[in-house]
């Protein structure tokens, strides 16, 4: 008997629906004009050429036309990739290279600089990390979000025409649905290939987490967290990540919101305005779900001791390459790192006597692009793990990375960079967790042969001939002999952590 896709199938069981699903600002969607905004969206696009089997970017700002697409090529089965326009122009132009889509979704501010040389001059001296997307014969585009002046005649999302809805197979047929990339990775992005069934099984995991959403809403700015809300039942209230915490808890207030999700970094501003206005966090939360980067125990001590005794605290480990797989409630927690729940559903973890787990699940990504045939999925994702009081805790991953905020820092990828200024011998990205910030702070140790300024040193990384990515400059420069071990005299990083800073 075949079987209809669950995120398709929320949305038909829905379709008559005229509760709001989405508001943004003073607009209010339904679940009825999702469904069919939808349909049209997909026989506009059909219309234009895009068909089964065709690869589209989208760098658009998160909102309601976000959502509509992923609908949309869902229905049509097109491959979709995310770029944030936040990662820069290199990264963009790698990702072109590797992807050859026939389609670009691109917000019509980017697609201004087109037109205006003068405008694109000043954007892009105005910082590291800016986005331009020159005119390319290479995809069709079509222009998101309001309509800008002086633009040439692209295809825009919000003039679609259609009168009648796309008929669509409901029928769940799988295949590679979502590419999206590791941050961290500029030289070399790895574009992680999820299948859509990855997607909607990991969606019914974090639908049954929920439990009942019924009169239930949920503030976010991130896109796949509005396709899981709305495939969920809950109402979903878009805010902006610039704002500040004071207008995040005033709008959490005003729109009683029941349910926080997100990663570290979505909280801590939270926190911290909580604990200078000695105050918690309001009371019409009533569940919050932590996931993405590795959590510390400060961390939680804060937000435990911030949050009203009724509030629902769930500790959620996911990643890029693995979305959601163990999920810790309420935990009493006290651990560096992420506590790993073994029995929360059917996950196949393997410890091994190098203190690493592999880990084999339903939600694991197919395949990367980077790779020689592009598919490793036989290969598991491996996590350091230690046990405290027969609990397994996740520490770091195999690989060296520091990940400060949500930025995941590879220090391999931009210690070369540095190491090319002269009269540098070697330089060490390393980090260490600080409480008072409640998160990572970067440190670059640097080994000369000659006096070296600390100044000149960051403004080479920062604008120079060595630039390094924005997320990657470190918090502070030392200067110091760096430990080695092995006959190979290899760099010892905890050494270094450990007697230099």
């Amino acid at each position: 008997m075949k079987s209809i896709n669950p995120i398709i199938s929320s949305m038909i069981a829905k379709s008559n629906n005229n509760e709001i699903a989405i508001q943004d600002g003073n607009k209010t969607y339904t679940y009825k004009s999702i469904f069919q905004d939808s349909r049209k969206l997909a026989k506009y696009l059909s219309t234009l050429g895009m068909k089964k089997g065709d690869t589209a970017v989208i760098a658009s700002q998160p909102g309601y036309e976000f959502l509509l697409i992923l609908y949309a090529t869902i229905m049509l089965r097109v491959k979709l990739t995310i770029i944030d326009p936040q990662l820069g122009n290199d990264l963009y132009q790698a990702k072109l290279k590797e992807l050859n889509p026939e389609w670009a979704f691109i917000d019509s501010k980017l697609l201004l600089l087109q037109e205006h040389p003068i405008l694109r001059r000043m954007y892009l001296r105005s910082g590291k990390n800016k986005v331009y997307f020159p005119y390319s014969n290479q995809y069709q585009t079509i222009a998101t979000g309001p309509w800008m002046p002086l633009m040439k005649s692209f295809q825009r999302l919000g003039l679609y025409n259609i009168h009648e809805p796309m008929n669509f197979d409901p029928t769940f047929t799988d295949y590679e649905y979502i590419v999206t990339y590791t941050s961290g990775t500029t030289s070399e992005p790895k574009g992680v290939v999820h299948r859509l069934s990855t997607i909607t099984t990991s969606v019914k995991h974090i639908t049954k987490l929920l439990g009942s959403t019924k009169g239930k809403s949920l503030a976010t700015h991130l896109p796949h967290l509005m396709l899981i809300a709305v495939s969920s039942g809950l109402k979903v209230q878009l805010w902006k990540e610039e704002w500040s915490a004071e207008k995040k808890i005033d709008f959490i207030i005003k729109n009683e919101i029941s349910i926080l999700f997100g990663p570290p970094t979505d909280y801590i501003e939270l926190i911290n305005y909580c604990k200078e206005s000695n105050r918690k966090l309001p009371n019409c939360i009533e569940h919050i779900i932590i996931d993405s980067a590795p959590k510390h125990s400060s961390f939680h001590e804060d937000l435990f001791q911030h949050s009203n005794s009724d509030t629902s605290v769930t500790m959620m480990l996911g990643m890029t390459e693995l979305l959601s797989d163990s999920i810790v409630d309420d935990l009493d927690y006290k651990f560096q790192g992420d506590v790993l729940n073994e029995s929360s559903r059917s996950v196949n973890l393997h410890f091994d006597q190098e203190g690493e787990i592999k880990i084999q699940f339903p939600q694991l990504h197919k395949k990367c692009l980077q790779l020689p045939n592009g598919n490793d999925s036989q290969e598991n994702e491996s996590l350091k793990y230690i046990i405290e009081e027969g609990k397994s805790i996740n520490i770091q991953r195999k690989k060296d990375l520091i990940i400060q905020k949500n930025y995941n820092l590879y220090p391999a990828l931009h210690e070369p960079t540095i190491k090319s200024i002269p009269g540098i011998i070697e330089a060490v990205l390393v980090s260490k967790y600080i409480d008072e910030i409640v998160d990572e702070k970067i440190y670059l140790i640097i080994e000369s042969e000659k006096n070296l300024s600390r100044t000149k040193i960051m403004s080479q990384l920062a604008n120079g001939e060595y630039r390094i990515d924005r997320e990657a400059l470190p918090d502070e420069i030392l200067f110091a002999k760096i430990p080695r071990k092995g006959r190979q005299q290899k760099i010892d990083r905890k050494a270094s952590i450990e007697s230099i800073i």
